[in-house]
């Protein structure tokens, strides 16, 4: 079964997924993202676990670099990850439409 990551009513899970889809980001620039929409930054402990579980299940990808003499991970939605987005994209829809 799916694990869901609740954020501001909504699965964090798609909304990492949707922003990625977008434009690869790191983690602080991903919080900041979510911040700008949600009002409110997801904490440290809240991105990381989801950020394994995503790698872990395939559905993102990362890629190291560094700026600025500082060590960044670099995330990027995965082809499973556009595919869960549009399953669960058609679903929600679906839902809506009833």
């Amino acid at each position: 079964m799916d694990k869901v990551f609740d954020y501001a009513g909504v699965d964090l899970k798609f909304i990492v997924l949707k922003m990625l889809s977008v434009t690869p980001m790191h983690g602080y620039k991903l919080a900041a993202e979510i911040e700008s929409f949600f009002g409110k930054k997801p904490s440290n402990g809240a991105l990381n676990p989801l950020f394994d579980y995503l790698e872990t299940d395939e559905l993102i990808e990362s890629s190291e670099t560094v700026e600025h003499g500082k060590y960044k991970k670099i995330y990027s939605v995965s082809k499973k990850g556009l595919e869960y987005l549009n399953n669960s994209a058609e679903k929600i829809k679906s839902l809506l439409n009833r």
